[in-house]
């Protein structure tokens, strides 16, 4: 027994290496991954703020002149008399509903009178069903938007645990509050020795998703399994959850397609569930999908496609259609007028980040890759010629053999008008890829091999002068990098560079 647990344990630490995790993936990740949650959040935050075919509070016209601050709406809240609760509620729900921003305001400045403890007390003690029972989930779903107070429903008072105790008790009226307030805590919170209500939860969801005939209630539903599999920190998601999201993006209904995509993500965190998903077939309608979808759609699409790239070993990239198809968009003037052409850069992109045999795959993958790089450097949209530039850089620099392959006259043209832009960044990985290519030393791998060297293509597209103009800048990265391209390969008997004063010290005592 303990002979087949050790191979077992072998086969799976061989089959996970040159695997990358989502988590250990260093690309822009503060940035990057950051705005597309953002984005994400904010499409739901429209959705759950539209509530199409949430039951109505009822007319709340009568209590709009009423703020949170005022003594008859807290005397309400700590009272015994069920009318006077109502009508506390009743204001709060108009005020959250009506003008979310000042309400917000008002009830994080009355949290220091207790009307949050207040508020969970008339929860647990009202009845199932109950219009009290409504209006209460109501507040804590529309106040849950801000997260300083979520943060607050999550740790100051017990309600995640009393919505999970009472959740199968919950009617089709209050259900879509009760996923809005937990999917909105799992947002600001990780999911600790929780396993048993975790899974609990997943099936619920799943339940409702799959039985549910409202179709916000559905979304709302996918939504929160996707806020468990995010927050959730032990390995414990059962595999069946991979056919479950593969279902969810080939929905008619966009919230569930979306919530599938971003299931799909948070599973290539982990080994287990990153493998699971790359066994299966669950994940290949994206494939087909990505030619046409557009919006949140595809940015959730995209970055699936991103950590595919990323997780999957050569083998298994080969094996499928991942990079003909996104070949297709690069190279399709049908895309330049929209982000698709950037979205399936940034996919190549993650190769080009990868082990050796993973840059020369996408090296392989497309026999006009010089051409189609070379073109979209000289002449695409500033984010695209960004991107090529990375992808480019990151070739010429861990995979030298490549540069006779991917350089051409216009891939050296492009990469010296990207050093006179204002945008340091770029210029540094311009700098970057015009030192890999000059330290080369040899020409473009042409059929006729009738093309000057890289150091003439250099000097034609101006790359000498604009060197000259680099040295001097204020970035010290940038200056020592143009600094040295110059003494390197261009003029190595040059000692007449002017260098700034805070930059000289620097070329005395080197950086290691």
């Amino acid at each position: 027994m303990e002979t087949s647990e050790s191979s077992n344990q072998y086969q799976d630490m061989y089959k996970n290496i040159g695997r990358t995790l989502a988590t250990q993936r260093k690309r822009r990740e503060d940035t990057f991954v950051t705005l597309r949650k953002q984005k994400r959040e904010q499409f739901f935050s429209n959705k759950r703020a539209a509530l199409e075919g949430a039951p109505s509070v009822g007319d709340l016209e009568n209590y709009l002149s009423y703020t949170l601050y005022d003594e008859q709406v807290t005397e309400g809240l700590f009272s015994a008399d069920e009318e006077k609760q109502e009508f506390s509620l009743m204001v709060y729900a108009a005020r959250l509903e009506k003008e979310p921003e000042q309400a917000r305001t008002e009830f994080w400045d009355m949290m220091s009178f207790g009307n949050l403890s207040a508020l969970f007390d008339i929860l647990k003690k009202s009845e199932i069903g109950s219009n009290i029972q409504f209006l209460v989930l109501r507040i804590f779903a529309l106040i849950a938007e801000d997260d300083d107070i979520s943060l607050a429903l999550a740790t100051g008072i017990d309600l995640t645990k009393y919505l999970l105790w009472k959740f199968r008790n919950f009617d089709m009226k209050s259900i879509g509050d009760v996923l809005i307030i937990l999917s909105l805590i799992l947002k600001n919170t990780s999911i600790r020795d929780k396993s048993e209500q975790s899974l609990f939860l997943i099936e619920r969801c799943k339940r409702i998703c799959q039985e549910s005939p409202m179709p916000y209630i559905r979304g709302l539903a996918s939504h929160t399994i996707f806020k468990i599999t995010e927050a959730i920190e032990d390995d414990i998601l059962p595999i069946s959850i991979v056919a479950f999201a593969g279902d969810l993006i080939v929905s008619d209904e966009l919230p569930l397609r979306i919530s599938g995509y971003a299931i799909f993500n948070t599973l290539f965190s982990t080994y287990r569930m990153g493998n699971a998903v790359i066994s299966s077939d669950k994940w290949h309608p994206v494939l087909d999908r990505c030619l046409t979808i557009s919006g949140e759609e595809e940015e959730e699409a995209f970055q699936l496609l991103e950590n595919l790239a990323s997780f999957m070993l050569p083998y298994e990239i080969s094996a499928s259609p991942i990079l003909q198809q996104m070949w297709y968009i690069i190279d399709n003037t049908k895309y330049d007028g929209n982000d698709k052409k950037l979205k399936a850069l940034s996919v190549l992109t993650e190769l080009s980040m990868g082990s050796a045999d993973k840059m020369q795959l996408l090296m392989d993958s497309n026999k006009n890759a010089r051409q189609v790089l070379a073109l979209l450097l000289c002449r695409g949209k500033f984010d695209v010629r960004q991107q090529v530039l990375v992808i480019l850089r990151n070739m010429l620099i861990n995979l030298p053999s490549s540069i006779p392959f991917l350089v051409e006259r216009q891939t050296v043209i492009g990469v010296s008008d990207l050093l006179t832009v204002m945008h340091p960044d770029t210029v540094i990985l311009a700098l970057e890829a015009m030192k890999a290519i000059l330290e080369n030393g040899g020409s473009p791998m042409t059929p006729e091999n009738n093309e000057p060297s890289f150091s003439l293509l250099a000097e034609e597209a101006n790359v000498h002068s604009r060197l000259d103009f680099l040295v001097s800048s204020p970035n010290e990265h940038v200056a020592l990098l143009a600094m040295e391209i110059l003494h390197e390969h261009i003029d190595p008997n040059d000692d007449d560079i002017i260098l700034p004063d805070d930059l000289i010290d620097l070329t005395l005592h080197p950086l290691s």
